[in-house]
């Protein structure tokens, strides 16, 4: 069974063979996400009308990322209304696919470690969110 403390492995060290899996800030220092947090903010971005799409950017951008998708620039870290987001243009087949996802917990950094090669993402939004709420 998959679950939330294997949604990314740290690349493993090739001289030590260490691997860091766990994202969750309650059993790792360096996590990217409190499970309850980010359930709550999925909710609530999932109910407003205005907000909704941005539960799909999520969606497809860990999609893209457990597909292992290169990024064809540098995200984009912005700040809109008030509210920080990052901008992302990922390759997809033959076409690059451009678009924002909101930050929750440390999205930011998450972002960052996976367009430097620190992380593997291994489990959907979905299947994240699923551990995050059981």
């Amino acid at each position: 069974m998959v679950n939330f403390k294997t949604l990314v492995e740290r690349v493993k060290n090739p001289t030590t063979n260490e691997t860091t899996a766990s994202l969750r800030k309650e059993n790792n220092p360096d996590g990217y996400f409190l499970g309850e947090k980010l359930a709550v903010e999925l909710d609530r971005l999932s109910g407003n009308r205005k907000t909704h799409y941005l539960v799909s950017n999520l969606t497809f951008m860990f999609n893209c990322m457990k597909q292992n998708l290169g990024l064809t620039k540098s995200p984009q870290h912005v700040v809109d209304a008030g509210e920080k987001f990052t901008w992302l243009t990922f390759k997809v087949g033959r076409v690059t696919k451009t678009f924002k996802v909101p930050h929750i917990s440390d999205m930011e950094r998450f972002i960052d470690d996976y367009a430097n090669g620190v992380i593997k993402v291994t489990q959907t939004l979905e299947e994240l969110y699923d551990e995050a709420t059981s």
